[in-house]
């Protein structure tokens, strides 16, 4: 016998499935990437990348809402070549700017990883997204395209979420 009866056999099933479809979703819509060819090189000498991001999504009809934890993340892809992170802004739904999480530039060496959590915006509001603006240039020479995403982990009971969204350059320094 479960604990808890069928009844809550049944809530735990159902709250299970509603995680599941809630990732599939979100993970189809976030793991979206813009269009290029099959390992075709991307070189550039900087970009600024959108990242969108969730601080909690609905797991159910009622109004309730699994919490998420962020962490922003950027992959210098480039095996020979250093990165500077000029800036990271992390900004509100209502585009609203949080807060800097970067003093000053920082340089990432070749195939290292730079990470942030920026922890739940001050003014505590209902709505579940967020968003991280990136900018990053080159040392030297072109690079590779760092790889930079916003990966989003929650848990309720024993069902835990997780997912990913990749950031969208928005503008780069080479137009």
């Amino acid at each position: 016998t479960t604990k808890g009866g069928p009844r809550a056999m049944r809530h735990g099933m159902g709250l299970r499935l509603l995680v599941a479809v809630t990732a599939a979703i979100f993970g189809a819509a976030c793991l979206s990437e813009p269009g290029h060819a099959e390992g075709e090189k991307r070189l550039s000498s900087g970009q600024t990348v959108y990242v969108p991001a969730y601080q909690s999504i609905a797991v159910s009809k009622k109004p309730r809402r699994l919490p998420l934890t962020t962490t922003l993340s950027i992959r210098n892809t480039d095996p020979e070549r250093q990165i500077t992170i000029v800036s990271v802004k992390y900004f509100a739904a209502n585009g609203y700017l949080i807060k800097n999480l970067l003093e000053k530039p920082e340089t990432i060496d070749p195939l290292a990883v730079m990470s942030f959590v920026p922890g739940e915006p001050k003014e505590k509001r209902e709505e579940a997204e967020t968003s991280f603006i990136v900018i990053w240039k080159a040392v030297g020479k072109e690079v590779s395209w760092p790889i930079i995403q916003a990966v989003m982990i929650g848990a309720a009971g024993q069902q835990g979420i997780s997912f990913l969204c990749d950031g969208q350059v928005i503008r780069s320094a080479n137009q």
